[in-house]
């Protein structure tokens, strides 16, 4: 799964394979659904579902296959009023749909209408959302109690090119077909460990440990509350051979 929040506050979230939002201090996750044309589409189990990362990072698009076109679903987080994560759902087909939240613990641009929904077994507590041709609705799971969600946030492009800033402090990797993918696959293992979710134990993997905070301090991350842990990891390290060994030790200096 994808963690989305933002750096510097501790709100964090794993968006599912199928564009559900799973906060994890909650039990309870933001899960969707489209209606079209033909019949309800249940993103967890349509075989259409395509899901990636925008340019490796904590920005995902979910698409899901509907009559003449796709549901485009769009998960970012922002620090921006209070602190939100973003759930956006565009309608690229040339039919009008509707989406289905399953909670309604959300911030809406409009008031919820008590539209029955019918032809699949929701969640009593969900509700549903018109969405016309080329048009988009968007829900947003607030981080704070003050949160508002407010005209002019940043756009799921935004924010990419934001995390795109953060990650290539770090280094910058500009790769040829067919080995770009690989520089989009760094971004993410940056991004999730800036999220504070790829970081190993360091009693666990030692060289893991070193080579992730090398990568956080030279994306600008303070180093001190894990420094006991470092050393413990180089020590470790110094009875070790190996190609991982002696590059965890040249991370590890840059931090000390």
């Amino acid at each position: 799964m994808i963690t989305t929040g933002t750096t510097g506050r501790p709100w964090r979230a794993s968006v599912t394979p199928w564009g559900a939002v799973q906060p994890w201090d909650d039990t309870t996750p933001l899960d969707w659904w489209v209606a079209a044309d033909d019949r309800w589409h249940v993103p967890g189990d349509e075989a259409s579902v395509r899901q990636v990362r925008v340019d490796g990072t904590p920005v995902t698009e979910t698409r899901v296959r509907v009559p003449q076109g796709d549901a485009v679903q769009r998960v970012w987080s922002v620090a921006d009023a209070g602190g939100l994560t973003i759930v956006e759902v565009t309608n690229e087909s040339t039919l009008p749909i509707a989406v289905a939240f399953s909670h309604r613990r959300v911030l809406t641009e409009r008031p919820v209408a008590d539209v029955p929904i019918e032809g699949i077994d929701l969640p009593a507590t969900a509700f549903v959302m018109p969405v016309g041709h080329a048009a988009s609705v968007r829900v947003a799971l607030a981080h704070t109690a003050t949160a508002t969600l407010t005209p002019g946030l940043p756009t799921a492009q935004q924010v990419a090119r934001g995390w795109l800033a953060l990650t290539e402090r770090a280094s910058r990797l500009v790769l040829p077909e067919p080995w770009s993918g690989h520089a989009a696959a760094i971004t993410a293992v940056r991004c999730e460990l800036a999220l504070g979710a790829g970081i190993p134990a360091a009693g666990e993997d030692a060289a893991g440990f070193a080579l992730a905070l090398g990568e956080l301090v030279r994306m600008g991350e303070q180093p001190d509350h894990w420094l006991p842990e470092l050393v413990d990891a180089v020590a470790a390290l110094g009875r070790r051979d190996g190609w991982d060994a002696d590059a965890a030790l040249v991370a590890a200096r840059r931090v000390l």
